[in-house]
């Protein structure tokens, strides 16, 4: 926890949240996703890897599954938490050179944990559309939100992209278990 503290207060913009997210908010995710069917799994941003661990227990053991994650230390503490997890160090922006060594061009599914309302719109925009095109038609797109951010500028821009890209774009209950509280979007190609 400290760690995560620290990499928060050294780069906000790259972790996003003072303390990791909650496994109340990781079982909303990953059952919303309904991973038990996909054959390709990708993880932006896992952090410590809270939705990892949920993950890795939730896909077919024949499914490609693998997180990308920017922070070096938090690698660590995902392969120390749950070994099983394959974990990229690198950026979101490597998605298609990974997914190229499987011979996969394609995902069912990608469960995004990036703090999206801190960045930029041009990475925003950069991001999402490398998102949208590693997706299968008919692909889900999972990421959440703070309840507080959808009402900042970051917040509804980014609220606006995706009901501007994905076809249907629905929100979960509050998980108020998770500090802050926060939201799902799941959202369809």
């Amino acid at each position: 926890m400290i760690k995560f503290i620290k990499h928060f207060i050294l780069n906000p913009i790259e972790v996003g949240s003072v303390i990791p997210s909650s496994r109340s908010l990781a079982k909303v995710i990953t059952e919303t996703a309904d991973l038990s069917h996909k054959r390709c799994v990708v993880e932006f941003g896992p952090g410590t890897g809270v939705f990892t661990c949920e993950i890795t227990k939730r896909v077919p053991a024949d499914a490609v599954s693998f997180a990308i994650e920017i922070n070096e230390d938090f690698v660590k503490e995902i392969h120390r938490k749950c070994p099983e997890a394959l974990v990229y160090h690198a950026s979101a922006q490597t998605v298609q050179k990974i997914l190229s060594d499987y011979n996969v061009k394609k995902c069912d599914c990608i469960i995004s944990s990036l703090p999206w309302t801190g960045f930029s719109e041009s990475l925003q925009s950069e991001l999402m559309d490398i998102s949208f095109d590693i997706l299968n038609p008919g692909g889900i797109f999972l990421t959440f939100e703070y309840v507080y951010n959808q009402f900042l500028p970051g917040g509804r821009r980014y609220d606006k992209i995706l009901k501007n890209r994905f076809s249907s774009v629905k929100k979960t209950k509050v998980v108020w278990k998770n500090f802050p509280p926060a939201f799902v979007y799941s959202c369809e190609k």
